[in-house]
């Protein structure tokens, strides 16, 4: 605990002497929305982590590349997946979207920060039928995706934000049926708070 302590004071510290902050990681709630089969199918979000790099600024824009992985979890609830011929199983999803990023601020709104994200989604459905007789599986699905986001610094490193994101999946868990867009589409909105920084060597300095 002693050691998280330091770590926290050692951002702040390196953060008070820095306004080039090229490092950011964030942490958000996300939820599924929109007419499409990820959120009429009840999929939970838990949570979504990003981590992103500023490698080149002109002006009040700055060009930079993103990660970002979130978790949802579907519950068996004897419902259809979809209009389909059986039960709904449980599925833990997992996503991996790595995207080009571009961010801008606005002279007049020194605090508020906006940012659009393009890139490809990987998605991982680990499906549980809860039959005995049929082992968990795994089925992987892939697409473009975008998001657009606005933070709001509560401090000089500390922000607030939301993201939407939009992904177009292959449709590769319902195969069997039409890849209509409520089929393929998923849409999320996230709410979380980021930290921004200059340096990342404390990391490796002070945790391992």
């Amino acid at each position: 605990m002693k050691r998280i302590v330091l770590i926290f004071v050692y951002l702040i510290t390196i953060n008070s002497f820095s306004q080039d902050k090229k490092f950011n990681v964030e942490l958000s709630y996300p939820i599924a929305i929109g007419d499409n089969f990820f959120a009429e199918g009840n999929y939970k979000g838990y949570v979504d982590l990003g981590f992103g790099y500023n490698f080149l600024k002109k002006g009040n824009f700055n060009l930079g590349i993103e990660i970002r992985g979130s978790y949802y979890k579907r519950k068996h609830t004897g419902t259809l997946l979809t209009p389909m011929s059986f039960e709904s199983p449980i599925i833990n999803t997992i996503f991996t979207e790595p995207k080009i990023r571009v961010s801008y601020t606005i002279p007049s709104l020194e605090k508020l920060k906006f940012s659009t994200g393009l890139g490809y989604s990987f998605v991982w459905y680990n499906v549980n039928t809860g039959d005995v007789n049929i082992e968990n599986y795994t089925i992987e699905d892939n697409g473009f995706s975008i998001n657009f986001s606005a933070s709001y610094f509560l401090t000089d490193y500390i922000y607030a934000l939301i993201n939407y994101g939009f992904t177009k999946t292959q449709g590769s868990l319902l195969p069997e049926i039409n890849k209509t867009s409520f089929n393929t589409n998923i849409s999320t909105l996230k709410f979380g708070l980021g930290y921004s920084f200059k340096k990342y060597i404390w990391i490796i300095q002070n945790l391992f």
